[in-house]
Order: C-alpha cells, then structure tokens, then sequence
C-alpha cells in the first residue's frame, strides 16, 4: 500500500475516533438530561463522518488501483 493510501486510511480512523469521543460526549449530554441534545451532537457527528469515510474508501481504492 503507497503513502497516498495509508493517509487516506489514516483520515478514516481519525474520524472514526471523532465519532466515538462524540459518542462519550453525548453520553455525558443524555445523563445530565438533555437527550434531545446528544441526539444533534451524534447526529452531526455521523453525519460529517460518512461523507469523510466515503471520500476517503473512494480514494484509497483509486491509489490501489493505480499502484497495481
């Protein structure tokens, strides 16, 4: 795997972790009472994550695809 490819995998794990310190966060949000709150806070999360994901699968699969 080239360079390109483990920085656009990189950039996928790293939003990932986003989405989980998110998720603790929204937690902390819907103990303390507002689960109205938590829900935006994942629903924003996800919602930038997926995107990101996406970009980032599409372009780890063009520079493999170039490598070979």
């Amino acid at each position: 795997m080239t360079s390109s490819a483990f920085f656009y995998a990189f950039l996928a794990w790293l939003w990932v972790v986003l989405v989980v310190v998110w998720g603790f966060f929204a937690h902390k949000v819907w103990v303390d009472g507002s689960p109205q709150l938590a829900f935006l806070v994942m629903f924003v999360a996800v919602s930038l994550a997926v995107p990101i994901w996406l970009w980032a699968g599409m372009n780890i699969r063009r520079v493999l695809k170039e490598g070979e």
